[in-house]
């Protein structure tokens, strides 16, 4: 978002307003963002968008619906392919599509994988890789999907469930 306010931080963030005054303070000290006059609002300074990695958002957000429900489509045939390593335990989508904004980022997708087989996953050192493996797989060539392994918070906060 170009510009953002206070109560944006504290709902993205789930975070109280006091807390998100006191993120405030210590990214403007850092130069990361301004205020905008002596409004409640702010925007994000070259030097902020550059240490967040943050690009334009270049897709409609039609485009990402469109992605997200193919995607989710995959994801069900993922589970019932039996010879699959993992099944997909859950899988959430979140980011700026879930906006009223006509462009938008590729959404990140958090999921969770469970193995087929726990007993060949027991003890394992290289899981994590496999795992990696495994979602870089899933995610085939689509640049419109970020895939994560699931953690906790991807379902706490404001999020789009792929798999019933």
């Amino acid at each position: 978002m170009p510009t953002w306010t206070l109560h944006d931080m504290t709902r993205a963030l789930n975070i109280s307003s006091a807390a998100a005054k006191q993120a405030l303070t210590m990214l403007e000290i850092q130069g990361y963002m301004k205020q905008i006059g002596s409004t409640d609002e702010w925007m994000t300074t070259p030097a902020g968008e550059s240490v967040s990695g943050s690009k334009m958002p270049r897709y409609s957000r039609e485009t990402v619906e469109q992605s997200l429900a193919s995607f989710a489509d995959h994801l069900k045939l993922v589970n019932q392919d039996s010879s699959a390593e993992y099944k997909i335990a859950d899988a959430v989508a979140f980011g700026d599509f879930l906006s009223k904004r006509a462009r938008v980022q590729a959404p990140d997708i958090g999921i969770k994988l469970e193995p087929r087989n726990r007993r060949a996953h027991e003890n394992s050192a290289s899981e994590h890789g496999r795992q990696e493996a495994f979602l870089k797989k899933l995610r085939g060539r689509t640049p419109l999907v970020n895939l994560r392994p699931y953690a906790d918070w991807m379902g706490a906060r404001t999020h789009r469930q792929l798999l019933p």
